[in-house]
């Protein structure tokens, strides 16, 4: 039964961060016009949760843009599988962009507990706008399955999912078109830190073993062992949601060391201090860093910088490549921040 109610609380945690995307948005932060139809309640959202987020999702955009920059040449295309996707919207603000041609060659695929893969679902059943991007719909792509329905386009497949039962897993991926060979990010956002670390290990285990060409990008918090970061625990083991894998990979020198103890040769991590305080040095080469950094501080008036030094060294994004075809420096150069 606990099991079950830290499930749901783990579940909600994916629409406190639908409503903080949102608010960052109508700030001004980031463009997405499809986050407004994932938040049915609108609340009041302090800037330095404006900001956190719009440092979420940019670092995490950068990260996914320079996978498929750096793919683009596949034949056969690449593949981004999002591990517990909640109600992220990448997938529609990929295919607005349009920012390069391989988009036209994803396949996305997000993996969820059934009853956010039926939310999800119910939400795109009545926003047309949602529709439009997915071949085939709805006949088509929408199929009855023992634990609920999912949804299988051509490029887009939301898949009712156990991250921990990996074997589950490789069949739904398998039966549903993935292809082992080619390049294929995971991403994982605010998700595995609330898995056991045993499980967890075993589903990255099985990225490496399994696939030719894994990427990953992972945002998670960090740092439990100070105050703050007990004070962060406590408060969250309160609301359901324990950070299962947190103690025992309680720092960024030990997540480097997991990933490459599980088959990662390329890893990299930087908390997200280090990245604002950085912001307009890792831009893309066609985009004014300073000029970006300046917008972004005046938005909102922001009294808080104590506290805000202090959340974003409890939170890093984590970057991780299997490729024994490339040499570290050029892996440097095509991923990372």
């Amino acid at each position: 039964m606990k099991n079950q109610s830290n499930k749901e609380s783990v579940r909600g945690t994916g629409n406190s961060a639908a409503l903080c995307k949102l608010s960052s948005v109508q700030k001004g932060y980031y463009a997405d016009p499809f986050i407004q139809y994932f938040v049915q309640k609108k609340e009041k959202v302090e800037p330095i949760m404006n900001r956190g987020f719009y440092m979420r999702v940019h670092a995490m955009d950068r990260l996914i843009s320079q996978f498929l920059n750096a793919n683009s040449e596949s034949s056969e295309g690449v593949q981004i599988i999002q591990l517990g996707g909640g109600k992220d919207t990448t997938f529609w603000r990929l295919r607005l962009s349009g920012e390069n041609e391989v988009v036209n060659k994803l396949v996305w695929y997000e993996i969820d507990f059934p009853r956010t893969i039926q939310e999800k679902l119910r939400i795109i059943s009545r926003v047309p706008k949602l529709q439009e991007p997915i071949v085939g719909w709805p006949n088509k792509v929408l199929k009855k399955t023992s634990k609920g329905a999912e949804l299988h386009s051509p490029d887009y497949h939301l898949i009712c999912g156990d991250l921990r039962k990996t074997e589950d897993l490789h069949n739904s991926l398998q039966e549903h078109g993935v292809n082992f060979e080619i390049p294929t990010l995971f991403i994982s956002e605010c998700v595995l830190v609330y898995v056991e670390p045993n499980s967890a290990d075993k589903l990255l285990g099985y990225i490496t073993e399994t696939f030719k060409l894994p990427f990953l990008v992972m945002y998670e918090p960090t740092n439990p062992l100070d105050n703050f970061g007990k004070q962060m625990m406590t408060n969250l083991s309160k609301m359901g949601c324990p950070l299962l894998a947190i103690e025992q990979y309680n720092s960024i020198e030990s997540q480097i060391k997991r990933f490459k103890k599980i088959g990662f040769n390329y890893v990299d991590v930087k908390n997200m201090k280090l990245l604002w305080d950085t912001l307009g040095k890792w831009e893309p080469e066609n985009v004014d860093g300073q000029k970006e950094r300046s917008r972004v501080i005046r938005l909102e008036w922001f009294d808080e910088l104590e506290e805000w030094n202090m959340i974003m060294s409890h939170y890093f994004v984590l970057w991780a490549a299997k490729n024994d075809q490339i040499s570290q420096e050029k892996f440097i150069k095509i991923f990372g921040l």
